[in-house]
């Protein structure tokens, strides 16, 4: 099915895809609100909910201070220029180990994630986000 804001909305994912492939927290926090951004990750190990800018930043920080060399893509990004639902695949190595995983350094699981991201009214800035993400473990060390 095709969207009317297609084109838009897939220009806009690709270079927020980028970021989070990259590690690149400043230019992914560029795309949410400052002030009265709503955002819950339903992920087991971060399950926190109505998440402020603030709080995001801490988040994404120790996620990308524990999780490295993100391997990103887009499945597919559908909805409008006001609510759009990003499904993604990513695979990253485990850097440091955490208590909120259960991977061991050098670990590469996968996660499959589906992201409502509703955005502002001229459809630049995400003012709410609700993350779902599963993960498959890795493949066992030889």
């Amino acid at each position: 099915m095709v969207y009317p804001d297609a084109e838009l909305i897939e220009k806009r994912q690709e270079p927020f895809t980028k970021a989070v492939c990259e590690g690149d927290l400043k230019t992914m926090m560029s795309y949410y609100v400052d002030d009265g951004l709503e955002y819950s990750d339903y992920e087991v190990c971060i399950m926190q909910l109505n998440m402020s800018k603030p709080v995001l930043v801490e988040v994404f920080s120790g996620m990308f201070e524990h999780c490295g060399n993100w391997d990103c893509k887009t499945i597919a990004v559908t909805g409008d220029k006001s609510f759009t639902v990003w499904e993604s695949e990513s695979s990253y190595t485990q850097l440091k180990e955490t208590p909120m995983l259960k991977y061991k350094v050098g670990d590469r699981p996968t996660l499959f994630g589906a992201s409502l991201q509703w955005w502002d009214e001229k459809g630049e800035k995400i003012v709410k986000q609700k993350d779902y993400v599963v993960f498959k473990d890795p493949e066992p060390h030889n």
